[in-house]
């Protein structure tokens, strides 16, 4: 079990540093407008919403995996990801 815990960790480790740089690029693109200027015919926007909706259901599966397995809790320490 505890190498599926380090390896969870690293995984979501990774994850966090790419999470962090694309929040990086999106507080340069002035993603505080949210759906409002949304404009579904362009394809860059199209990617963005995409890409977003994905990291929004990884950390909901990290969440019902640390629901399901409370023993990752202390392993995976605080979340930076919180609402």
């Amino acid at each position: 079990m505890e190498s599926y815990q380090e390896e969870v960790s690293g995984e979501l480790s990774t994850f966090s540093d790419g999470y962090d740089g694309f929040k990086g690029l999106l507080a340069q693109l002035g993603s505080d407008k949210g759906l409002k200027n949304y404009d579904g015919t362009n394809p860059i926007e199209v990617l963005l919403k995409e890409i977003v909706n994905a990291h929004k259901e990884i950390l909901n599966s990290v969440v019902d995996i640390v629901e399901k397995l409370p023993v990752l809790g202390p392993v995976l320490g605080p979340s930076k990801f919180q609402p």
